[in-house]
């Protein structure tokens, strides 16, 4: 939930936020989340948006090996690590300040 929560909150505050001087607002950028647990980096890929999981305070599991994205409801994915895993993608400017479409994964519950 904590990833969701952030990827909403980001989304929300990046809707929302003003024009600076000329410049037109992006969330390119890399974004620490408000526990300041994690980090997603949001970049250009193409002519449309998106963003990957870039640190985790706590990267490993209990037995030290690297999260995992087991909630995946895909079986074949279960293996791949969260760490640079993007869980937005295809997100297109729509206007001067307006954001949208996209896909927006939730590793903490496997939906998008």
């Amino acid at each position: 939930m904590v990833l969701l929560r952030f990827a909403y909150s980001l989304l929300t505050a990046l809707l929302v936020a003003a024009p600076v001087a000329a410049q037109s607002p992006t969330p390119v950028g890399v974004w620490l989340h408000a526990n300041e647990r994690v980090q997603v980096e949001i970049a250009s890929c193409g002519d449309r948006l998106c963003g990957k999981i870039v640190w985790f305070r706590w990267p490993n599991d209990a037995q030290g090996l690297p999260l995992l994205d087991f909630k995946t409801p895909d079986p074949a994915l279960r293996a791949r690590a969260l760490l640079g895993l993007t869980i937005l993608d295809d997100l297109r400017r729509a206007d001067e300040s307006t954001w949208e479409d996209g896909r927006l994964y939730n590793p903490d519950n496997g939906m998008e």
